[in-house]
This record gives C-alpha cells, sequence and structure tokens, in this order.
C-alpha cells in the first residue's frame, strides 16, 4: 500500500463585481513538494454568458499574474496566500486530504470544484427549459392575472413514495397537473436519460397522489434524432400528456379553459427547488 501524503489546497474564485461578492471557480492551488502547483480554466467559453468582455480580459491577465506570482512566492505557506489576495480574486478555505498521489488528487478537485459540470453544460439547453417555462406562465398570467400564482407551482420539489422530484412546472384543471420540460437541442443523450428519470418520478409521485395529473414538454433536436422517439415511447407510457414546445399555448388554453379549474393542492406545495 502507497503511503498516504497530507496535500492541502484552495480553490481560487473570481469575483466580477466585488460589491455584489458574487465569485465563480476558476481555479484550484496547492503546494506540493515545496513548491505551488495551479490547476485553472484555460478557456472561457462556459463565462462568457455571465461576463462582459472586460470581466474576462482581467480574469486571464489575473490568472497569468497569479501563475508567475506563484513561481517567485514557492515558498510562502499557502495560508499566507490566501490570507494577501482580495479584489476580484479570493481563495476560499484551506482544504485537505490524505492522498496516494497528490498531482491526481488536484486534478480530481479542479473537476470537482471548476470544470463545467452537467448544468453548466447544459446551459442552452437550461435555457430552453426556462423559455418553455415562460411560456406556461404567461398561458396562466391570460387566464387569470393577478391571482396566477395561486394556480401555478414554479420549479418544486414534490413528494413521492421514495424520494422527492423537481418538476418544472405545474398547474390545476380539478386535478393538478405537473409538468417536464426537456429539451434535445443540444445533448440529445443526456435528454434521453432525463426523460428516463421523469418516468420514474412520475411513477414515485402517483404512489402518493394517484389524481396528478403529468405532461412532458419535449423541446426536439435542431436535427432530427432517434433519441427524440425513444424519448417519447419512455415517456407515453407514465405521461398523461407528451407534446412537443411548439404545441405549450394551444395545451395549456384548452386545460385552462374547462370550468372546474381549483387550485393546488396544499399537500404538494412543497420547497423551491
Amino acid at each position: 500500500m502507497s503511503a498516504l501524503v497530507p496535500t492541502q489546497f484552495s480553490v481560487l474564485k473570481f469575483v466580477p463585481d466585488p460589491i455584489r461578492d458574487e465569485p465563480l471557480n476558476v481555479g484550484v492551488v496547492a503546494r506540493i513538494d515545496g513548491h505551488y502547483e495551479i490547476r485553472a480554466l484555460e478557456a472561457f467559453s462556459r463565462l462568457r454568458s455571465m461576463l462582459d468582455t472586460q470581466d474576462l480580459d482581467s480574469l486571464a491577465a489575473g490568472l497569468k499574474f497569479l501563475r508567475s506570482s506563484l513561481d517567485r512566492t514557492h515558498d510562502m505557506a499557502l495560508e499566507d496566500l490566501i490570507s494577501r489576495y482580495g479584489g476580484q480574486f479570493k481563495f476560499g478555505p484551506l482544504l485537505g486530504a490524505l492522498v496516494e498521489d497528490p498531482l491526481e488528487f488536484l486534478d480530481d478537485q479542479f473537476d470537482l470544484y471548476v470544470q463545467p459540470g452537467e448544468i453548466a453544460k447544459r446551459a442552452a439547453e437550461t435555457e430552453d427549459r426556462a423559455k418553455i417555462r415562460k411560456q406556461i406562465a404567461m398561458c396562466i398570467a391570460q387566464r387569470y392575472g393577478r391571482s396566477a400564482e395561486f394556480y401555478a407551482l414554479r420549479r418544486r420539489r414534490i413528494l413521492g413514495a421514495t424520494s422527492q422530484h423537481t418538476f418544472d412546472f405545474g398547474f390545476s384543471n380539478g386535478r393538478v397537473t405537473l409538468l417536464k420540460a426537456i429539451s434535445f437541442q443540444n445533448q440529445p443523450g443526456y435528454a434521453l436519460g432525463e426523460a428516463k428519470l421523469a418516468a420514474f418520478a412520475v411513477m414515485d409521485t402517483r404512489e402518493v397522489s394517484k389524481d396528478t395529473r403529468f405532461a412532458a414538454v419535449l423541446a426536439p433536436p435542431k436535427v432530427s434524432s432517434p433519441l427524440l422517439d425513444d424519448a417519447y415511447s419512455v415517456l407515453m407510457k407514465r405521461m398523461d400528456v407528451v407534446i412537443e414546445s411548439r404545441q405549450v399555448a394551444d395545451f395549456l388554453g384548452e386545460v385552462l379553459s374547462a370550468p372546474d379549474v381549483k387550485p393546488i393542492s396544499s399537500e404538494l406545495r412543497m420547497v423551491p427547488a
């Protein structure tokens, strides 16, 4: 068994607006074998939707300066390095573990704290879901005006038999309708997995609330994909309604025009997701 080496590191954060103090993780820094190792973003494509050109330039210049600074201050303790940084760059608290390979451990921490996770990778897809939710909100608002919130759930965790499940939107027409919006615009393979999870969420939630109605709204891919057909096949077995995003307005118009609309049951109101 290899010897375990104590390894400490800190997450490097970039703060575009120090007043708002909303940091973005951009790297990790550790002191290994008497010198500093840094893993930092090389490309900023996923940050372009959040930062303007000036902030991106500041980020690039700051990372370049930090790399050269670490070469000159390799004798400085990591705790001292953390304490001296401020402004648009900050370090998180000192973290660490006993590991066999410190360099591999640092790579893993970079993947964990900095590399874009599934949510960031699917940023455009999330925007597609946001557009679907906006369509739904507008339809409900046109129907109910100021009382629309009384009939609409916005991204809530709903109690199932085994766990809680997040639904993108819900509204009531005698029975609650909980809706899943799934986009095939960017990563059809992931979207198919999301459809399978949605089917399970429906099955599990029905165990608690048998009268609940479920609908799925799919944003079709820009290029035809058989995975969309697979998603339809999976969802049709569990959902009451499966439609494409272009059909949302017509679908909601039919549901909300019925006379027996009731407010959402308090039993289904859960904390925001």
